[in-house]
């Protein structure tokens, strides 16, 4: 039968199974800076959307979202791994692949189809009546999505269709090279916000017009005037020597992030992404001033997103719906006159990996364990309930150190919570 008689039955059983929809149970396991308690905190969530999704609407956050922006799988039908970077004891950088996330399906784009009715439905309950949605596909899937959020936000409500071209990618013999993505871009409301972004417009043959009343300018390129940007957008991807990788397979940039930030939001704006992965909407938000619910069921993207939000004056919470797991890794650290040393760690048995990838990690582990490191929080003061970071620092931004410089006082505990690069959490206590 062909996809579009099978649409409607989709859709109505999808809508169904939104309706039915239950929170999980959720615990705090980590606060981060002074948070104010008028209004609703920065969120990064440990868990599937099933849960956090109406957990989310019925704790208050409900038609207080400005900015969705919703990364999910493509329908690729491809299983994905993420290739980190570990340093080896030659003093080189090796990559070990390791399971990021299955978009296969099961082969079947009903299944997908669903999934995505599913869940846009249930972010609509939380965008502000001025909010907007951008979820981003690619060629595999975006005819689709194009149908149902006409259906869910209504045709009215389409914004735009953003195509962001980029170079990356591979090409073939038998069809033109696929190198874009789609950002389809809806209001909750025909009332939205939004900032027009302004961008360069090259004159023909790169000289002066010289008409009269317009500004015109020149760059090394030639001759240019400033307008409003246009919905084909060329920008770079993450490739392999970007600074922003960190080896997360489909990772965005932070600049794409930013501008569609930019242009939808004010600073103070809740902005969200429950497809977090390698944590880029985050970074992006705290960069912007921005509040952020970030959410994903992979722990490796858990860590990541705090390693890229290390080190920022910012406010949040970490929660973990109470399912959710990963590998539970072993820190040794030992604190002396105000440093504290990270003396060993032995991490979680590595599953899905190859055994040439095993063995560096094995070789890691025991010639330089902090390699494994991603992400460290300090609690110097800790009451044995939950972790207050009191000072954090990732490895997003270069090799972890060996000796942090903390001050903490004689009699009081120091907690440390730290994740290595596979998503495995860690937990040590030293009293002062």
């Amino acid at each position: 039968m062909s996809m579009i008689n099978e649409l409607p039955r989709i859709f109505c059983s999808a809508y169904e199974e939104y309706k039915k929809l239950n929170k999980g149970s959720f615990k705090t396991i980590m606060e981060s800076g002074s948070e104010d308690k008028s209004a609703l905190s920065s969120l990064l969530i440990w868990s599937d959307n099933r849960k956090s999704l109406p957990y989310l609407a019925q704790v208050g956050y409900a038609g207080k979202v400005q900015m969705i922006y919703a990364d999910p799988p493509f329908f690729s039908k491809s299983d994905y791994k993420a290739a980190l970077k570990i340093r080896c004891a030659d003093g080189k950088n090796k990559n070990v692949k390791v399971h990021a996330y299955d978009d296969r399906w099961g082969n079947d784009i009903s299944n997908y189809i669903n999934e995505m009715v599913v869940q846009l439905f249930a972010m609509k309950e939380l965008l502000k009546d001025d909010g907007v949605i951008v979820v981003h596909l690619d060629w595999h899937a975006v005819h689709y999505a194009r149908l149902v959020m006409d259906e869910i936000f209504g045709a009215d409500n389409f914004i735009n269709e953003v195509i962001w071209s980029y170079k990356s990618g591979g090409s073939s013999s038998k069809r033109f090279a696929r190198k874009h993505d789609n950002l389809l871009i809806y209001g909750k409301t025909p009332q939205y916000k939004f900032r027009a972004i302004k961008e360069k417009s090259y004159n023909r043959g790169f000289k002066p017009y010289r008409f009269k009343g317009v500004e015109e300018f020149q760059d090394e390129k030639g001759w240019y005037t400033i307008v409003n940007a246009k919905d084909v957008w060329e920008m770079d991807a993450v490739g392999r020597t970007s600074s922003e990788r960190v080896g997360y397979a489909t990772q965005k940039p932070e600049k794409l992030l930013k501008r569609l930030i930019e242009a939808f939001t004010d600073e103070g704006d809740i902005v969200c992404d429950m497809f977090s992965g390698s944590g880029t909407t985050a970074a992006a938000a705290v960069k912007s001033g921005r509040r952020w619910v970030c959410g994903d069921k992979n722990p490796m993207s858990i860590a990541m997103s705090l390693s890229r939000i290390a080190g920022h004056d910012s406010s949040y919470k970490v929660i973990k719906e109470e399912d959710a797991a990963s590998g539970i890794g072993e820190i040794s650290a030992a604190y002396e006159n105000g440093v504290l040393r990270l003396t060993g760690y032995t991490p979680a048995t590595v599953e899905d990996v190859d055994s040439d990838s095993l063995k560096i990690v094995n070789e890691t582990a025991v010639n330089s364990p902090r390699d494994l490191i991603t992400y460290v929080s300090l609690d110097t003061d800790s009451d044995g309930k939950i972790h207050k970071n009191r000072y954090d620092m990732g490895s997003a931004e270069g090799r972890m150190p060996e000796e942090i410089s903390v001050q903490a006082l004689k009699g009081n505990k120091i907690h440390i919570l730290a994740a290595d690069v596979f998503g495995n959490f860690s937990e040590r206590e030293i009293e002062i």
